[in-house]
């Protein structure tokens, strides 16, 4: 639903007064999807090394995984690959050598809803929106099964705005909803964006004779375009349907437990980056186009229906809360920006009309026009420029290659490791004759017993308490521990230019709130007999035999 079509025709004439040129839509989709390729081919899924393994298993067996063997901390635990399907494919392009065709698959998914927006462009203000929305979700691009829930939610939304004129809509979506919960887990987020769309639908009604202090609904709920009760049943059941076509996957109704239980873990919520809330991000274009959102939302809430209203406030609380969410929210929260610019524009043009600007307002307004559209533009180039290739400096090859030489050459037996949680996956694919102590699937893993090895890896990553470190280890079995070199490494120039104000500020103010560093593990560990068996740049390796 649009909310210019309760305008006057005389307003929708001064709003569709100027043409954007096409020069302009094809710069910007060319910026955008030149971008999202670079970030794909750039960052490797830190999960795409438990991805490929799986996806080998489901090939060569024919049997999707139901019990872990890729961890000594929990072996033999059920768990559910909800992505099972594309993890299959995934190990297939791979063996293949097809992988450009992944990123560029995974390019396309990721693009294609910015593609629509840049098309249905009728100003420049809206590609300007549209490049800030893309660079608010590069950090989300590549690789990642995420990926295609991103697309898949936008083609629901997209499915939801035709609602009204296409009966189709209804007998389509369960058959998307199948699709998509052989994908990936996301389709939750799709069934919330459905129910929120049924609720929407039965609320302008009793808004009508709501009315709190301060707060007039009337005008939303007159704002409000309901669906015909015959259509609207058939939503209903359409919905239904959809619920019950999710249920047919290889594990049925445990699909839903292993998305109830990711989403309560307290684990996930505080301890994995993409779960924590939007303000730990730190991402100058997320926090910009979450700012340019509230400006319109609080100036122009009033006057849309419902059912774009509850839908944008529920995935803006979504994506507040976790980083997961804000792409998502991004896809609702589009259409309502680019109607609400025009309502600022319409409104910009009866003030001049009241009170016309001078020449020197005129020109003040054209360069601020024009640093808008080259800040953005600068700040991308600057990301692109400085992008970590994950590919090279990030991940252990040569100590993954030394430790496979040791035990190819039977200098190390019964190896147990010790891992960093963002090298797991890595792990799982190059060094699969060792057993990882935690990796990307297992952060709400609890057995029936207690036992959960992210408790153990965040107790010896976070504790202060050396001995219970140490105790762990011990119980564990842990003779090898792999990690993060931080003292080895180099500090790119840049990087130092850049971080050296900002991290000498920080570290001054974490001693204040929480004191001088303790002790740190390995200085620990060697005086309790541990070596250093291999050092580089980019990793450490402990031993103690």
């Amino acid at each position: 639903m649009d909310i210019l079509t309760n305008l006057s025709k005389k307003e929708k004439e001064v709003i569709h007064s100027a043409t954007l040129p096409v020069i302009a839509k094809i710069i910007f989709t060319a910026l955008i999807v030149s971008g999202f390729w670079y970030i794909a081919v750039k960052n490797l899924d830190p999960d795409m090394g438990w991805h490929l393994r799986v996806g080998e298993q489901i090939v060569n067996t024919g049997e999707i995984p139901r019990h872990d063997t890729f961890s000594h901390t929990m072996p033999g635990f059920e768990w559910v690959d909800h992505e099972w399907l594309v993890d299959a494919w995934l190990w297939r392009m791979q063996n293949l050598n097809l992988w450009w065709v992944v990123t560029a698959v995974f390019t396309a998914l990721a693009f294609l809803p910015f593609l629509v927006w840049i098309i249905r462009a009728e100003r420049l203000s809206w590609l300007w929106i549209i490049f800030l929305s893309a660079l608010s979700v590069s950090p989300f691009i590549g690789v990642r099964p995420q990926i295609i829930s991103f697309f898949l939610f936008f083609i629901v939304s997209e499915m939801f705005r035709s609602s009204t004129s296409k009966q189709w809509v209804w007998v389509v979506l369960p058959a998307v909803f199948f699709i998509w919960a052989n994908l990936h887990g996301g389709f939750i987020a799709g069934l919330v964006l459905f129910a929120s769309f049924l609720i929407a639908q039965i609320i302008p009604q009793a808004l009508l004779n709501w009315k709190l202090w301060k707060f007039n609904f009337h005008r939303l709920a007159n704002n409000s375009i309901t669906m015909p009760r015959a259509q609207y049943n058939m939503a209903l059941i359409s919905f239904i349907a959809s619920i019950l076509t999710t249920l047919i996957n290889p594990y049925g109704w445990k699909l839903y437990g292993e998305i109830f239980t990711a989403l309560t873990s307290s684990y996930v919520m505080k301890y994995i980056s993409e779960w924590l809330s939007i303000a730990s991000s730190g991402s100058i274009p997320i926090l910009v186009f979450l700012a340019v959102f509230l400006t319109l939302f609080i100036n122009y809430w009033r006057q849309y229906p419902i059912v774009i209203i509850l839908p944008t406030i529920i995935f803006l609380i979504m994506g507040a809360k976790s980083m997961r969410n804000f792409p998502l929210f991004v896809i609702v929260a589009m259409p309502f920006m680019f109607s609400a610019i025009e309502l600022l524009r319409r409104d910009a043009i009866k003030s001049q009309e009241l009170a016309p600007f001078s020449a020197r307002t005129w020109q003040i307004l054209r360069f601020a026009a024009i640093a808008l559209f080259i800040i953005p533009v600068a700040y991308a180039g600057y990301l692109m420029w400085h992008q970590t290739d994950k590919n090279s400096g990030y991940y252990p090859k040569k100590a993954v290659s030394f430790m496979e030489q040791k035990i190819k050459n039977r200098e190390w037996n019964n190896v147990v490791m010790f891992n960093g949680y963002g090298w797991g996956g890595y792990l799982i694919w190059h060094l699969p004759e060792v057993k990882v102590f935690i990796d990307g699937r297992m952060p709400h893993w609890t057995a029936s017993d207690g036992n959960s090895a992210m408790k153990d890896y965040i107790a010896i990553i976070k504790s202060d308490d050396m001995k219970e470190k140490k105790d762990i280890l011990k119980r564990r079995g842990v003779n090898t521990i792999i990690a993060e070199n931080k003292s080895g490494k180099k500090i790119d120039k840049n990087q130092s230019l850049k971080n050296s104000k900002a991290a000498r500020i920080i570290e001054r103010m974490a001693t204040f709130f929480y004191g001088e560093k303790k002790a740190n593990l390995k200085e620990e560990l060697l005086k309790d007999g541990w070596g250093i068996a291999y050092e580089d740049q980019t990793a450490i390796i402990l031993r103690h035999e």
